[in-house]
């Protein structure tokens, strides 16, 4: 029973499968797609950077067997001294708003924030600032396990969510490893 987004926000947007589910809700929705990897072409308004906590350069680890990825976690399982790279830029959400690059106060209302960023959606979180108190619905994928190249769990990002006036969540998927925790979940946030 909540209104349509207005705009969504597809970060670490791949080649937008998440955002044409989303489109259903409101097929005239504004789609800005923040997507770093050059290999995948996502719809709408692309940027071509990965959203972060700091403003500079990252380098872009895709694993070699399957270029449908990325991550700036160096950390991340899988990822090796062997494994490809390219630089790319590093921006904060409050950067792109303060400079005029991203015009937040002309966005049609509510905003949905969609993040799936192999293991960086935190420092995304934190780089949008007082910005995240505008955004009415926020999908956030969440790694529990170790294996996957853990940065933070699901008790760490709540308190950090709950600050900006998230107060009622839901799972909407998890992939189960085993009979531990979900190995990730996507988790909506309102």
């Amino acid at each position: 029973n909540l209104p349509p987004p207005g705009t969504l926000i597809d970060v670490g947007a791949n080649i937008s499968q998440m955002a044409r589910l989303l489109l259903a809700l409101n097929p005239a929705a504004k789609l800005l797609s923040f997507e770093p990897n050059p290999k995948l072409q996502p719809m709408g308004e692309v940027r071509r950077v990965a959203l972060s906590d700091a403003d500079g350069s990252a380098d872009l680890f895709i694993p070699a067997a399957d270029n449908d990825w990325g991550t700036i976690e160096a950390s991340k399982a899988g990822i090796s001294a062997a494994t490809p790279r390219t630089t790319v830029p590093t921006r904060r959400l409050d950067s792109l708003v303060a400079s005029g690059e991203l015009d937040w106060a002309a966005l049609p209302r509510p905003i949905f924030v969609k993040i799936d960023t192999e293991g960086s959606e935190k420092r995304v979180i934190e780089g949008f600032g007082k910005h995240l108190a505008d955004v009415a619905y926020l999908l956030v994928e969440v790694e529990n396990i170790e294996a996957r190249g853990r940065n933070y769990d699901l008790l760490s990002l709540s308190p950090v969510i709950a600050a900006h006036g998230f107060d009622r969540c839901k799972i909407m998927y998890s992939c189960y490893d085993g009979p531990d925790a979900p190995a990730y979940s996507d988790i909506l946030f309102w």
